[in-house]
């Protein structure tokens, strides 16, 4: 039990030191779910976030069942559009979507809670003439920290350095 619980804190600390807060979860809620996953969800689930995140693009995002990061994400258009998909699932059987719908859906059927951690990486490069450019890291802060914390619903394939990792 305290390795899980010392793992538990050091994923907390990781999200939190790349720049992540914990800013609401999934919970159980009255939507549909695609036809070929019912048997899978019968509850339907629906994410808890505040409003000014709804719209925010260029977002890194983690999904934590009971303490520990299960799901890293990024999305250019928004969480509000890109979580329809975990909301719904998708018509594609094997897509990401549905295989993070099924495992928030099941945890929350057991009473466990789920997470939603998510941050804004911005970089920046000073131009010569002084000039200043915020560019969206949001990518390649997702590959890193899926590099980093292996999340098991993680599932492409990433190159990181010289090795290529299943995450």
């Amino acid at each position: 039990m305290t390795t899980i619980n010392s793992e538990m804190k050091d994923m907390h600390a990781t999200l939190k030191n790349h720049g992540l807060a914990n800013l609401g979860s999934w919970t159980k809620g009255n939507y549909a779910t695609v036809a070929h996953l019912r048997e899978f969800c019968l509850s339907g689930i629906t994410y808890n976030l505040p409003d000014a995140w709804l719209k925010k693009r260029n977002i890194v995002y983690a999904f934590m069942f009971g303490g520990l990061v299960r799901y890293i994400g990024e999305t250019t258009a928004g969480m509000a559009s890109r979580f329809i998909g975990y909301r719904y699932g998708n018509p594609l059987k094997t897509d990401t979507d549905n295989r993070v719908k099924i495992e928030i859906t099941q945890a929350l059927m057991l009473g466990n809670a789920v997470e939603i951690w998510a941050g804004q990486p911005v970089a920046r490069m000073a131009l010569p003439d002084g000039t200043e450019l915020a560019i969206p890291a949001s990518k390649p802060l997702e590959e890193h920290l899926i590099a980093l914390l292996k999340p098991d619903l993680n599932v492409k394939v990433l190159n990181h350095g010289n090795s290529s990792i299943s995450a």
